[in-house]
């Protein structure tokens, strides 16, 4: 049972950490833009 646990424990982990890249991917150009970073 805790072998699952751990499992579980360990994918939520990676799911929040590709949810994090994902996000930072979509509001990037937008958040440099607000903050007067040009494109480059």
């Amino acid at each position: 049972m805790a072998t699952w646990i751990l499992i579980a424990v360990t994918a939520a982990g990676y799911f929040v950490d590709i949810y994090d890249l994902l996000l930072f991917s979509i509001v990037r150009v937008r958040s440099l833009r607000e903050l007067g970073i040009a494109d480059s």
